[in-house]
């Protein structure tokens, strides 16, 4: 019967620690789900959809489970060597291996309970796209299913990993540090069996299927090592230890204790000095978390810089160079969480309370050693780039500046000891820090590029969590918890996320409209004018020669490659024009690669005419050219496309320069002269053809809201200065706009008045403020000389080539 109790006592025991080892990981779990949905849903929200953020939202919940197997030896075994509630563990009537088995048990469950919330995440994801299926690993596009075992095998390393530290060390700082060069072991081990095989073989590539073999099969190895040597940890630390003897203690201690001096000489004010204390307290309580915190960040900051050093000797290296820069960051992270609980700090904090020391100064005290340490890194950062740059500046990219680094640091730090302070759980705070900090970094940097976000706003953000956190150091210190601290937290994560847009949403509600009237006059009127056969046909340059993707020539490619060898030929030999159709009312369209060939043909056929004796045939030759490239601009002025009117009046700026050249005027009037110069002063055909053309691209925009441009352009090429978010939201309005001004230029035109200040306000909208109007392509200056560059809408429209 006693027997029969015993077993029953023992197994309600196991049970209940089964319960107590699982309430320790929940907290883990319900925090990095919580935030890992917060992120995919505030990165996956974004208005510009093809931004890298939307892929890192969808691989998101990869990080998820190798966070949660790095966190949990720390807070199963770290944390209760730091509470010591493992010796009282090791106390009660249960065998050392039973509780070893129960603590990686309970891991392993909750390892695989992440995994299955990962993959729900995924498809949650994927059901809200709607689309095909898309890559879970953003930097493969076709994974397979290799890589994906790889990764559940990782993780499975990493929380055997997470264990030994834990159960090796005594600090649980050091313990996490311990994992990242733990976790780097199989992919170093594998790298340097590459290097050496491609040094001594010859062999530089090595088949997806050998590789994936090999991975795998190293992991596998490394996860049974790694894990032996876990256990064995564990037993020695949980076997019984040698007691400690009172010899062994100093003499000064007895002497201390039983001076009479030492007695009496009670220092009155012993915290006259608290800042002084509380940097003592972070350098010496443990100094070697915070020596492999410094040298992490040395080492990342020195492989960040030689990352953009191409060594083409040591390739092999450079993947790992990028790692090492990123366990840069996530020192700079764990720096942060070692402000508030890194030492065990919050502990005493509440000690410091009670004795009235000010939370501002324990603030500073707290934050000293941190700023020493990342004041340290940037000045060891800039002189490392100078030398750099000094010594192989021909093999140096664009290196960041040290602004930028600080800027980076700043916002990484400081969201890492707000962390710290909300969290209070090391374990907790250590895993939770890289990611969200991070992920904070890369929104400001996002908004500050997409949204335009000045760098005083950037700044204002990143302050935010010191902001926070000193404002709550007093509850901190007091350990209080309650509504008001979460209502701060609340705040300063929507302000944080929400202020660096507001500038730019106050920009795009600004962004001039068009009122309804308008636009419904400009409905009908581009209802009227619209034609019944709306298609355009394509002018298509024939191949040349050594274009064509034959592998061998035809009689007639040969025909052609010897008249393009002779230098000399008809416009038939260049390109077709398309043939009229019945019903058809001759419309054609042109790209702006076949309009700069076709006129730079045309310059070589006036060259040649220039230099010849004038002959019939010499004249009938550039005839030739003349009359098709009259037919062109006819046939591109019936275009409904308002890139066509504009490829039209570089046609006519060509045609208006060669009939005034001395060359032509010497060969007196011919036909084609006179149906170039009619073509030239029909003004009133020109304004209709173009007030046509941006009525109904406008119009056709209208209709068809999926088409990015307006009458052949494309919107991405205009106002390159504005921020791609502004652009999408404001895309409508902003065509709109351009319609708007072109058709109040052409009746401004039309009534002899200037058109500067329709240019200007193209100008404003289309190129930006980057570049000045004098030296843009609306200014008189270069609408008088055009050349072979960037066509513009209107931006040739009444020059001096068309007034004068």
């Amino acid at each position: 019967m006693m027997n029969a109790n015993l077993m029953n006592l023992n197994r309600d025991m196991i049970r209940g620690l089964y319960w107590k080892e699982t309430r320790q990981l929940l907290p883990l779990v319900f925090i990095l789900v919580a935030v890992g949905v917060f992120l995919m849903m505030v990165w996956g929200t974004t208005q510009d959809a093809r931004n890298p953020m939307a892929d890192y939202a969808r691989s998101l919940p990869l990080v998820l489970p190798a966070l949660f197997a790095a966190g949990a030896g720390a807070l199963l075994v770290g944390q209760e060597k730091e509470q010591r509630t493992l010796w009282w563990l090791v106390s009660m009537p249960v065998v050392p291996k039973q509780l070893i088995g129960i603590k990686f048990t309970v891991g392993l469950i909750g390892l695989a309970v992440m995994w299955v919330i990962c993959w729900i995440l995924f498809w949650i994801v994927q059901s809200i796209d709607g689309g095909p299926s898309r890559s879970l690993i953003p930097y493969l596009t076709f994974p397979t299913v290799a890589d994906y075992v790889f990764l559940h095998l990782h993780s499975l390393f990493l929380l055997a990993c997470g264990f030994y530290t834990a159960w090796r060390m005594k600090s649980t700082f050091a313990s996490l540090l311990a994992i990242v060069p733990l976790a780097s072991v199989p992919f170093v081990l594998q790298s340097l069996g590459y290097g050496f095989r491609s040094k001594w073989v010859g062999q530089r590539m090595i088949d997806p299927q050998s590789a994936n073999a090999v991975t795998i099969g190293t992991t596998s190895v490394a996860i049974l090592i790694i894990t032996w040597m876990a256990y064995r940890a564990a037993q020695r630390a949980l076997s019984p230890r040698e007691p400690i003897l009172v010899e062994s203690f100093p003499k000064t201690i007895s002497r201390v204790t039983s001076s009479p001096k030492a007695k009496t000489n009670a220092v009155r004010t012993p915290y006259r000095l608290v800042f002084s204390s509380l940097v003592w307290q972070s350098v010496y309580h443990n100094r070697i978390a915070l020596l492999a915190i410094v040298l992490l960040m040395m080492a990342g900051t020195v492989a960040g810089v030689f990352a953009i050093v191409a060594w083409s000797d040591i390739s092999w290296i450079q993947p790992f160079l990028g790692l090492v820069a990123f366990a840069g960051l996530v020192g700079v992270s764990w720096l942060g969480v070692f402000a508030f609980t890194g030492d065990g700090s919050a502990a005493r904090m509440r000690f410091l309370s009670d004795r009235g020391v000010s939370p501002t100064v324990a603030w500073l005290g707290r934050h000293s050693i941190g700023v020493w340490i990342v004041s340290l890194i940037l000045l060891f950062y800039t002189v490392l780039s100078y030398s750099v740059i000094n010594r192989w500046h021909q093999h140096v990219g664009p290196l960041p500046s040290t602004a930028m680094i600080f800027l980076l640091t700043f916002v990484i730090y400081g969201v890492s000891q707000w962390i710290s302070q909300l969290t209070r759980l090391l374990a907790v705070s250590a895993v939770l820090s890289p990611v969200v900090s991070i992920a904070a970094a890369y929104w400001l940097i996002y908004c500050a590029i997409l949204y335009d976000a000045p760098l005083w706003m950037i700044l204002l953000c990143g302050s935010f969590p010191y902001f926070a956190s000193w404002l709550q150091m007093r509850r901190f210190m007091d350990e209080i918890r309650g509504p008001l601290m979460w209502t701060t937290v609340v705040l300063a994560v929507v302000l944080f996320v929400w202020l660096p847009m507001v500038p730019m949403q106050i920009e795009i509600a600004r962004f001039p409209k068009m009122s309804a009237e308008r636009r419904a006059n400009l409905l009908a009127q581009a209802k009227a004018v619209g034609r019944v056969y709306g298609y355009s046909d394509p002018i298509v340059l024939h191949p040349f020669p050594g274009e064509s993707f034959q592998s061998d020539f035809s009689q007639k490619e040969t025909d052609r490659l010897r008249i393009f060898e002779q230098r000399s030929f008809s416009p038939s030999d260049v390109f077709r024009i398309p043939e009229v159709l019945p019903g058809h009312d001759g419309a054609a369209s042109i790209d702006q690669h076949t309009l700069y060939k076709t006129l730079a043909l045309a310059t070589y056929a006036k060259l040649e005419f220039d230099s010849s004796e004038k002959s019939t045939e010499a004249i009938e030759q550039i005839g030739d050219w003349f009359r098709v490239l009259t037919t062109i601009v006819e046939r591109l002025r019936n275009s409904e496309r308002l890139q066509d009117q504009d490829f039209a009046d570089r046609i006519e700026i060509w045609l208006r320069d060669a009939i005034h050249s001395d060359s032509i005027q010497q060969i007196g009037e011919r036909d084609f002269i006179e149906t170039t110069r009619s073509l030239l002063s029909d003004r009133k055909a020109r304004y209709e053809s173009r007030r046509r053309a941006v009525l109904r691209s406008w119009a056709t925009r209208e209709s068809a809201s999926a088409f990015n441009g307006l009458g052949g352009y494309s919107v991405s090429f205009w106002a390159e200065d504005m921020p791609p978010v502004k652009r999408a939201a404001v895309y409508k309005h902003f065509v709109d706009a351009v319609a708007d001004v072109t058709l109040r230029m052409l009746e401004a035109g039309e009534g002899g008045e200037s058109t500067e200040p329709m240019r200007r306000e193209l100008h404003g909208l289309l190129i930006g403020k980057n570049v000045r109007f004098e030296d843009g392509p609306y200014s008189d200056r270069i609408r008088n000389h055009p050349i072979n560059q960037q066509i513009y809408p209107a931006s040739q429209w009444y020059a001096a080539w068309e007034v004068e």
